[in-house]
């Protein structure tokens, strides 16, 4: 946890990020099958999208 946490605040990411415990449940709720997942909400809380590299991240919020 200590390591993650690091390396999160090291590369600033400072938006939410969520460890999964032992259990199946996240990804499961989530449809996560490939990691890493990184999935976009809108301020509702709906799922826009979902992409699992970083570039493409950057590119649907028009940051790169």
């Amino acid at each position: 946890q200590e390591k993650w946490q690091t390396y999160l605040h090291k590369h600033e990411y400072n938006w939410l990020n969520y460890r999964q415990d032992g259990t199946q449940k996240l990804t499961e709720d989530l449809s996560v099958s490939v990691f890493p997942t990184y999935i976009i909400l809108d301020k509702t809380g709906k799922i826009v999208g979902y992409y699992n590299d970083f570039q493409s991240v950057l590119k649907f919020l028009k940051l790169s």
